[in-house]
């Protein structure tokens, strides 16, 4: 017994060792870690991707960026029949694609760009969802986050932790992707839907892991930035079902209040449209494949819409009840 408690104190003594170090040293090096320069050579080759958007024949080109909402909720094809033949659709989103990542590929993007428009999903701008990305955001988190996060999430979050900390992790991918997607980066989803699970709160976890404080400084950034490029950017919320627009909206008053009040801070002076919710015109049964994707139909229901909503006057980041109405 007395050599069992021996190897158990030993292993933990190695451990603190071993782990006191790095953790002093990440402290310290925050401000170079997740500086802008650095932060680019992490992120810079992902423009890589859609090298494509160059061979794209338009006069102006409109991109669309966000998460695998937007990736799977509009469709390129739909949107560029609908729209003069200046134009041209491209899309840029993916799954769990935040501001840092779309950031980058916007900045390394050596193209004209008209309008961007990007969806806000509360859940990206969490810590919570640093596991869908780059583990190189691992560094993001304090000490005590990342005990508890390799604890319920991620086994291997330490080692990927001190792994990109060691080797300031360079995405060395080089080779451009030149051909142009069948439907200019989105793409549909083809399977049965699936029923809506009652585990959003999974989604946030900000009582344990916080707010990303660099995806909403990024945010920013790409307006910024589309000043300086003289791109127009709006913003928009992509529909999500009824049964999780409900759940949201009367459980997570406090979340969301936190979230609007971030936006809020940056002072963005840009429009936004669109609702969680679209009654009697995107259907729980026939539009959905799960809470908050689209399927196949609904992506062409929704571009239709998409389209028509960016025509209307627009409002501004506001409070909750602006971002629902049930009673329509």
């Amino acid at each position: 017994m007395k050599f069992f408690l021996f190897k158990i104190i030993s292993f933990l003594f190695t451990i603190i060792i071993l782990v006191i170090p790095f953790e002093i040293a990440i402290f310290f090096s925050k401000d170079f870690l997740f500086s802008e320069n650095n932060l680019n050579e992490i992120f810079s080759t992902d423009a890589n991707n859609y090298y494509w958007l160059n061979n794209i024949q338009a006069d102006s080109l409109i991109i669309l960026g966000g998460s695998s909402t937007v990736r799977n909720g509009l469709s390129c094809n739909v949107l560029n029949e609908i729209t003069s033949n200046n134009f041209k659709h491209a899309n840029i989103a993916y799954n769990a694609r935040d501001p840092i990542q779309t950031y980058f590929i916007i900045k390394n993007l050596n193209i004209k760009i008209h309008t961007i428009f990007f969806a806000l999903d509360q859940w990206i701008f969490s810590k919570r969802y640093y596991k869908h990305r780059n583990s190189y955001m691992y560094l993001d988190f304090n000490l005590f986050e990342i005990i508890l996060y390799s604890i319920e999430h991620d086994n291997r979050a330490f080692l990927k932790r001190y792994f990109n900390f060691l080797s300031i992790i360079k995405n060395k991918k080089e080779d451009k992707k030149h051909k142009i997607p069948n439907d200019f980066g989105s793409v549909s989803i083809e399977k049965n839907p699936i029923n809506f699970h009652n585990d959003i709160d999974n989604w946030f976890q900000i009582e344990k892991y916080g707010w990303s404080t660099l995806q909403f400084t990024y945010l920013k950034k790409i307006e910024k930035l589309c000043e300086e490029k003289n791109i127009i950017l709006e913003l928009f919320i992509t529909p999500k079902r009824s049964d999780l627009a409900h759940n949201y909206s009367s459980k997570f008053v406090k979340i969301h209040g936190e979230y609007i009040s971030r936006l809020g801070d940056l002072n963005m002076n840009i429009p936004i449209f669109g609702k969680f919710f679209l009654p009697n015109k995107i259907d729980n049964k026939y539009h959905f494949v799960d809470a908050v994707h689209l399927n196949a139909d609904g992506q062409k229901k929704f571009s239709n819409i998409f389209y028509e909503l960016r025509q209307e006057k627009k409002g501004k980041l506001s409070h909750l009840s602006d971002w629902f109405n049930f009673d329509e």
